[in-house]
């Protein structure tokens, strides 16, 4: 067997390739870090409010129909007047209904008189049991039917269930209508909700200890107290809770259903808050967040925060999330990936016009 023995000169070149990428290797850059702007937490206090946006909503809006049907013989209220609780609303044609009131009281005054006969020979045992119970069935039945006569009479006037305002009116007199067709409809604006919005992280600050209070400054209404009523027990697609609350309307009457309304929450433990820029905040999985600056590992972390409210100058109150000391990105947020390696820039000094020092 032969062997071939390599030039030096081929093996020389070989260990100069591999040490060349060997260097290269080495000299490969790191990644870059991306300049930021930062802002540290400074202004840190004690706050136990919160305040939302909401809208008045009615909490009874009543459709009314007749039992029976016949013709629409008196419409008595229109749009806008305010009915109270029993107050006749409308009736229709007695005539047939009365018709079978008078048959069926004949119908019933037979029977009644020949049941108590019968049952007075029942007592004497001059007749026998099975034909007694004959007699007092049909009567009965004569009964039931008479009663039942009497109702749909009764069924011939539409009264109001509540106290409220006609909403909307669905026909007019005159005209043919049926069982269960609705007429009008009564809005009760004594007892309305308040309904706001809130995201996951402040739903669970909402308790029955809490003090509400509701403001609608277009009509100077200010911190009329309200109830938690109850909180839906699933969120929207929004990711938001649907809140409602109940306001007793009845020494309010310029409230109405639809206005928009701000909703102050008073807790009973007082959180945390602190102020930051609205360009710090991204949304994600419907949750607000922002990025921490890590000085240690010069990288950006996400971090959950629970939003208060939006201040007149543009800033968010944030009730939870953050500590006093801590610093975090106010520009780009959306173009940052977890962990990213970032790198504050440095403010430029008041001495140092354009950084050229």
């Amino acid at each position: 067997m032969k062997f071939r023995i390599m030039p030096f000169s081929l093996l020389l070149l070989s260990a100069l390739v591999v040490q060349s990428c060997v260097e290269k290797e080495a000299e490969a850059p790191k990644e870059a870090s991306r300049y930021v702007k930062v802002e540290q937490i400074t202004n840190g206090h004690s706050n136990n409010q919160m305040v939302f946006n909401g809208k008045v909503e009615e909490r009874s809006l009543t459709s009314l129909s007749f039992r029976v049907g016949g013709i629409l013989q008196k419409l008595l209220v229109n749009e806008g007047d305010y009915v109270r609780k029993g107050e006749l609303i409308a009736s229709v044609d007695k005539r047939d209904y009365q018709l079978q009131v008078d048959t069926r009281h004949a119908q019933y005054m037979q029977a009644k008189g020949e049941y108590e006969r019968y049952k007075e020979l029942m007592t004497k045992s001059k007749i026998p049991e099975n034909t007694y119970e004959k007699i007092e069935s049909a009567y009965l039945i004569a009964q039931s039917t008479y009663e039942n006569a009497l109702n749909q009479l009764k069924d011939t006037e539409l009264r109001a269930p509540v106290s409220g305002y006609v909403y909307e009116k669905f026909t007019e007199n005159h005209q043919a209508i049926g069982p269960g067709q609705p007429i009008i409809s009564i809005l009760d604006r004594s007892s309305l909700e308040v309904v706001i919005n809130v995201p996951e992280d402040q739903v669970l600050a909402l308790n029955k200890g809490a003090k509400n209070y509701l403001s609608i400054r277009k009509i100077d209404v200010i911190d009329v107290p309200v109830t938690l009523s109850y909180i839906s027990g699933k969120a929207g697609n929004d990711g938001l809770y649907k809140v409602h609350y109940t306001l007793s309307n009845k020494d309010n009457s310029n409230i109405l259903p639809g206005m928009t309304a701000s909703l102050k929450v008073v807790t009973d433990k007082a959180h945390g808050v602190v102020h930051i820029p609205n360009s710090a905040v991204f949304l994600n999985d419907n949750k607000s967040c922002v990025w921490i600056y890590d000085e240690t590992t010069q990288a950006a972390q996400k971090r959950v925060i629970a939003i208060a409210d939006l201040r007149s100058e543009g800033a968010l109150e944030v009730l939870d999330g953050l500590q006093k000391g801590e610093y975090i990105i106010t520009a780009g947020v959306h173009s940052i990936s977890e962990g990213q390696k970032v790198k504050p820039i440095k403010p430029i000094s008041s001495t140092n016009i354009g950084g050229l020092l």
